[in-house]
C-alpha cells in the first residue's frame, strides 16, 4: 500500500510517479493517465483523492510522510 514504510520511527516515503499518481502539471484533473485502461475510471482527480486519504491516514496515525 505504501511505498517505504519504517513503523518504529513513524516514517513513511511515498514515490509518486508522474503516471501512476497523474501529475498535476501533465494532467488535468479528468483525464485518465496512460498506464490506466479507460474502462478503470482512474481519473486524475481521483487518484488525488485516493493520495490524499493514503497521506492523512498515515498522519493521523502519528507518521511523517515524505513523497517524492
Amino acid at each position: 500500500m505504501f511505498d517505504i514504510t519504517k513503523s518504529n520511527i513513524k516514517l513513511c516515503i511515498e514515490f509518486n510517479g508522474d503516471h501512476y499518481h497523474a501529475n498535476p502539471l501533465m494532467y488535468n484533473p479528468d483525464d485518465i493517465p496512460c498506464v490506466y485502461p479507460k474502462e478503470e475510471k482512474y481519473i486524475s482527480k481521483l487518484l488525488w483523492k485516493k493520495d490524499e486519504i493514503k497521506m492523512k491516514t498515515l498522519t493521523e496515525d502519528g507518521f511523517k510522510c515524505m513523497v517524492v
